[in-house]
């Protein structure tokens, strides 16, 4: 590799590891929503100039470097020789037509996060679903799954499948008709899973018969972010504006609740429901993800909504329930 070359992935590096820094040591959730996509986009990048595409076991070696206390040369080198090798191996490698890769990944069970993009493929939900519940459980051939996965792209359907699944009655809907006509085999058992989908939110003091709840309309919020937690289901951060004052509040809601929020906002929340898609893709194993509205697409009023929402609830040491006093609240309808 030339000085000058070396160089400039030195210095990719180095900001690799700093991004890094920042996403393990600040506690901030809209930050780490941001860095997290520097991070991301910097492994693309330095893969790329090793002529890696960006796979698990790549980014790994990145991410182990990024954790890294030590800032000296000798761990950079390292870096570099593992790239370099790990580059070597995988152009050195015999080009399988695609149903053949696709076995041999399946003898050796590998990550989907791994086979998905080396075949031409995204880490979407969806096609994380047709090779690990569906080809490695033997439930569908090679060619089958190529089938799909070659439609879903060629065709960019893969946010309308995911909205799609959100959807309880997804049968009665325009574009499951398209997507079977269209030749989707697995739209059905992809759907009728929703594997990606947390569960509706069931907490204690949803428990909690003795007591009676307080419920508030609301109208004149601004969506600043959403919070995807796969142990309590989304979160959205709101501002509230009323009489010239403005309070922040925080409201968890289940997924298809927000669903149905977004898709009352018109063409701006669908573009938000695309974007949630994208952003989801690469974050599937993610015990949180962060939606930051205020940086990629600005904040917006959620306009013709009205939500009744009621007050958390925290247990007290003898027992009983009483409501959170911070500014967490739950959605109980849209109204």
């Amino acid at each position: 590799m030339n000085t000058v070359l070396n160089e400039e992935i030195i210095a990719m590096l180095d900001c690799y590891r700093t991004h890094s820094k920042m996403l393990h040591q600040h506690d901030c959730p809209l930050l780490e929503g941001e860095v997290y996509s520097f991070l991301a986009e910097d492994e693309a990048v330095i893969l790329n100039q090793f002529g890696l595409p960006n796979l698990r076991r790549y980014t790994k070696l990145l991410r182990s470097f990024g954790l890294t206390n030590n800032d000296d040369i000798r761990s950079r080198k390292r870096i570099l020789k593992q790239l370099e090798t790990a580059a070597q191996s995988f152009l050195m490698r015999p080009v399988l037509p695609m149903t053949q890769r696709l076995e041999l990944a399946k003898r050796n069970n590998e990550n989907p996060f791994d086979i998905l993009p080396e075949i031409g493929f995204t880490t979407h939900h969806y096609n994380i679903f047709l090779y690990s519940f569906l080809f490695l459980n033997n439930q569908a051939t090679a060619e089958e799954i190529i089938n799909d996965l070659c439609l879903a792209r060629d065709h960019e359907e893969l946010p309308f499948i995911f909205n799609l699944a959100l959807i309880p009655d997804y049968k009665n809907e325009p574009e499951y008709v398209f997507f079977k006509q269209s030749g989707f085999k697995f739209i059905d058992a992809y759907c009728s899973q929703k594997l990606f989908i947390p569960e509706p939110i069931a907490t204690e003091y949803e428990k909690a018969e003795d007591f009676t709840y307080r419920f508030f309309n609301l109208s004149n919020l601004i969506l600043n972010s959403i919070v995807f937690d796969l142990e309590t289901g989304p979160t959205i951060f709101c501002t509230w504006k009323n009489f010239g004052k403005t309070k922040d509040l925080q409201i968890g809601l289940e997924f298809e609740q927000l669903y149905d929020l977004l898709k009352s906002c018109g063409a701006k929340g669908e573009s938000i429901m695309n974007l949630i898609t994208e952003k989801l893709d690469t974050k599937l194993c993610e015990p949180c993800t962060v939606i930051d509205l205020d940086n990629l697409t600005g904040a917006f009023a959620l306009q013709n909504c009205n939500l009744k929402i009621y007050r958390a609830l925290e247990k007290t040491k003898d027992g009983k329930f009483v409501e959170d006093s911070s500014n967490f609240f739950m959605l109980d309808e849209l109204v």
